[in-house]
């Protein structure tokens, strides 16, 4: 009888993340990767906050290096 590995902190993770994803997820364009896959992209709300801080803080950097110029 073959012996069960424990799994990884990490692959109990990524498992648990995906899984909520599935479920409470909603569809969003998609990205590189998932077009290139022909997959349906889904995110969860933190993730989409995550995304609209950074791109606000993209601007913000790209303005203030327009100013200095």
């Amino acid at each position: 009888m073959p012996i069960e590995k424990r799994k990884s902190h990490s692959a109990r993770y990524r498992a648990s993340l995906a899984q909520n994803i599935a479920e409470n997820g909603f569809v969003v364009m998609p990205c590189s990767w998932c077009a290139s896959q022909g997959l349906v992209c889904k995110m969860i709300t933190h993730r989409i906050l995550q995304e609209q801080r950074r791109i606000k803080d993209a601007k913000r950097r790209a303005e203030l290096k327009l100013d200095k110029s």
